[in-house]
């Protein structure tokens, strides 16, 4: 199967994939940031839990906070860009 960005004849885009991601409010301590962090690793290392994912097309990927961040930022960032250029618009 062709990359979405290829498909659509859009090959400068790179990689295009859907993803999800936990957030907490500003100010949470980060001690129960991590606590989270670790029990949501957890669940998705667990094979039953990743079976029943896959069967969705779904696969279940852990990071540290830090790592979600840039990762999220650089997303934002990205797609930002993509908006601006193509003159796209929220309505």
């Amino acid at each position: 199967m062709k990359p979405l960005s290829v498909a659509a004849n859009l090959p400068e885009l790179g990689e295009i994939s859907t993803w999800a991601g936990l957030v907490a409010p500003a100010g949470t301590p980060p001690a129960i940031v991590e606590l989270i962090q670790r029990d949501v690793a957890a669940v998705a290392e667990d094979p039953e839990v990743g079976a029943k994912l896959r069967d969705f097309g779904i696969v279940a990927m852990s990071s540290t906070p830090s790592e979600f961040d840039r990762y999220y930022r650089s997303e934002l960032d990205r797609w930002s860009k993509v908006f601006r250029d193509s003159g796209i618009t929220l309505e």
